[in-house]
């Protein structure tokens, strides 16, 4: 059975800044861990590099941390499994395309956990 794939695509006269939000949450709301969450987007060429750069902005400032805490905007992978396939997507992409933002696996201590993955 073929799986439906969430994709986005922005036109040339998009303003980068107002949907950089609107990018992200689609693609990570719940760490991407959802089947409604984007998979691919398609950027215009005219515009990429801006969408890209404020894609960037935005997702520096979100708070990354244990789910458990209040502060945390966005938490660790739900399973071994989950945390797998994310492994291999962004080992996939370093060797064919650039990372612009983290790429690598935090290692993070909780004060309600001993230890946890990001």
């Amino acid at each position: 059975m073929e799986r439906e794939q969430r994709v986005g695509i922005v036109l040339p006269d998009a303003d980068p800044k107002a949907i950089a939000e609107g990018l992200f949450w689609g693609a990570f709301i719940n760490n991407g861990q959802t089947c409604a969450a984007l998979k691919r987007l398609y950027v215009h060429d005219s515009i990429h590099d801006a969408v890209c750069d404020e894609l960037v902005a935005y997702a520096k400032n979100i708070p990354v941390g244990n789910g458990m805490e209040e502060a945390s905007m966005l938490g660790p992978m739900q399973n071994q499994m989950q945390f797998d396939k994310v492994s291999r997507l962004v080992a996939d992409a370093k060797r064919n395309s650039k990372v612009l933002l983290g790429g690598s696996r935090a290692d993070r201590r909780s004060s309600r956990r001993r230890s946890w993955q990001a």
